[in-house]
């Protein structure tokens, strides 16, 4: 049997067996949580993180972001210059079709709200992050950081049950989020395998197919029906070492 940790909830048919489930992408919630609730890493959480930092920014608050803060000036420096923020703002204020910040409250607060429009400004983060804006890219390595966290949290379960990790341990890897893999790649590795992590080598894959062929070949299997089905065209690898 192939151990393999999902990062998203998704049902697969084998070789695939989900021995843990963690919402890491656009509103996986497992337990119909609020939005903010278990989003880490999530589009949503990256999103939010990025309106947050903007209005930070416009009030001049000390935000605990490494991106706020010159490089160049001593740590802990309470003069120490914040980063700007205007191309995250600019972009913000385009992406939701506003004129002015304040006009995030009724995006945010009014009967018009949706989830998806708001996770989907995580989008525009990353491409900002792509053309090297300092701010963008440390959402997109502080989205890197949580993912690989949570499969530190898994592992680190998985010990205390007894369940053998193997060498080299598959990770199916679903959600927008894994879009910009490149651009957080350095932060989930290094959260992945930091402290007393069990994570030898892994392999992250995407899947192919949608979740519904693993549904459907468990639903056959049930009904007393085994369905053909290649486990080895169902995905493609995204990263292994």
């Amino acid at each position: 049997m192939v151990c393999v940790f999902v990062l998203r909830i998704v049902f697969f048919a084998p070789p695939f067996f989900p021995v843990s489930l963690v919402g890491s992408s656009l509103n996986s919630n497992l337990f119909s949580f609020p939005i903010s609730f278990c989003a880490e890493g999530s589009a949503w959480s990256i999103s939010s993180s990025a309106i947050r930092l903007v209005f930070a920014g416009l009030d001049g608050f000390d935000v605990c972001e490494p991106c706020f803060y010159d490089p160049t000036a001593p740590m802990g420096d309470p003069r120490a210059p914040l980063k700007d923020t205007f191309a995250l703002k600019a972009t913000m204020l385009k992406y939701f079709e506003i004129g002015e910040p304040s006009g995030m409250l009724n995006i945010m607060y009014g009967e018009a709200f949706k989830k998806s429009q708001v996770a989907g400004f995580a989008k525009e983060v990353a491409r900002l992050a792509s053309e090297g804006d300092a701010c963008a890219k440390e959402l997109l390595g502080k989205a890197g950081r949580e993912l690989g966290a949570n499969l530190r949290a898994l592992l680190a379960g998985s010990s205390r049950v007894n369940y053998a990790i193997p060498e080299v341990l598959s990770v199916v890897c679903v959600g927008s989020v894994w879009k910009s893999w490149e651009l957080f790649k350095d932060s989930f590795l290094r959260a992945a395998r930091a402290g007393s992590s069990a994570l030898k080598g892994v392999r992250l894959l995407r899947l192919k197919e949608t979740s519904a062929v693993g549904a459907a070949w468990k639903a056959a299997l049930l009904a007393g029906h085994t369905l053909p089905l290649d486990a080895s065209k169902l995905t493609s690898t995204l990263y292994e070492g």
